[in-house]
C-alpha cells in the first residue's frame, strides 16, 4: 500500500510539476530555481497533497512536509516549508491566476508540459488544438494488460479474472490485449501473481508488432 501511494504521489507530482512550482513561487520568498532541490521536492510533495489529494488533511500535509525536511537535516528550511504550505492551504480556493500574456508559458504552466514541447505543438497544431492535446495528455489512462501465452490459455486468464471480480474490456484491433477498469491493487489478483498477464500499454505492443519481434 505504501509503495502504491508513493508511486501515485511521484506520478502526480511529475504530472503537475510546472503548476506546483508556479503556486510555490507565488508564496515563497525565494525563487523556486534557487531553492535547494530537496527543499523544492518537499514543497512539491506538500503542495500536491494539499491541492490534489482530498483524503489528506491540509494540516497533516504541512506537518509531514516539515518533519520530512527535518529528517533530511534541513532544519533551517523548516520555517520556509511551513510558511509556504500553510499559505497555499489557506489560499487554495483563491490561488493566483496564471498570466496569459504569453500563450506558450501559460499552457506550459497550466498543463505542466515543457516549454519546448508546447512551442512545437503550437507551431504544428495551433493554440486551440495544442491545449486540447495537453489536457488529454494529462488524463489518467486505464490499466492495460497483455495475455501471457507461457502461463496458460487466454480463456483461462479471462476465467481467472472473472473469478476475481475483475472486469475486462477487449481491444477489437489488438488480440490478447485487455483494459482492466477499476482494478485497484493488481498484486492482489491471483492471475497477476501467477504471471498470466503482463501490464503493458497497447501502443507498446503495437511497437513490438511493427518491429516484427512478436
Amino acid at each position: 500500500r505504501d509503495a502504491a501511494l508513493a508511486t501515485r504521489l511521484g506520478y502526480g507530482i511529475l504530472q503537475n510539476q510546472q503548476l506546483l512550482d508556479f503556486y510555490i513561487g507565488a508564496y515563497c520568498s525565494q525563487k523556486t530555481e534557487r531553492l535547494e532541490p530537496i527543499v523544492l521536492d518537499v514543497l512539491r510533495l506538500g503542495a500536491y497533497q494539499i491541492l490534489f489529494m482530498d483524503r489528506v488533511p491540509d494540516s497533516a500535509a504541512v506537518n509531514e512536509a516539515v518533519e520530512l525536511i527535518r529528517y533530511y537535516d534541513r532544519e533551517r528550511a523548516a520555517g520556509l516549508v511551513n510558511a509556504v504550505l500553510r499559505r497555499i492551504s489557506s489560499q487554495k480556493a483563491h490561488l493566483p491566476e496564471i498570466p496569459q500574456q504569453d500563450i506558450v508559458t501559460y499552457l506550459s504552466v497550466k498543463y505542466s508540459h515543457p516549454v519546448w514541447l508546447v512551442r512545437r505543438c503550437i507551431a504544428l497544431l495551433g493554440a486551440r488544438e495544442t491545449e486540447a492535446f495537453l489536457a488529454c495528455n494529462n488524463q489518467s489512462v486505464p490499466t492495460t494488460v497483455q495475455y501471457n501465452p507461457l502461463r496458460g490459455s487466454e480463456e483461462e486468464l479471462l476465467e481467472s479474472l472473472a473469478r476475481s471480480g475483475v472486469e475486462t474490456q477487449s481491444r477489437p484491433w489488438l488480440s490478447g490485449c485487455y483494459t482492466l477498469p477499476n482494478t485497484g491493487d493488481l498484486t492482489k489478483i491471483p492471475a497477476f501473481r501467477e504471471g498470466r498477464f503482463l501490464v503493458q500499454d497497447a501502443a507498446a505492443k503495437l511497437t513490438a508488432l511493427a518491429a516484427g519481434v512478436l
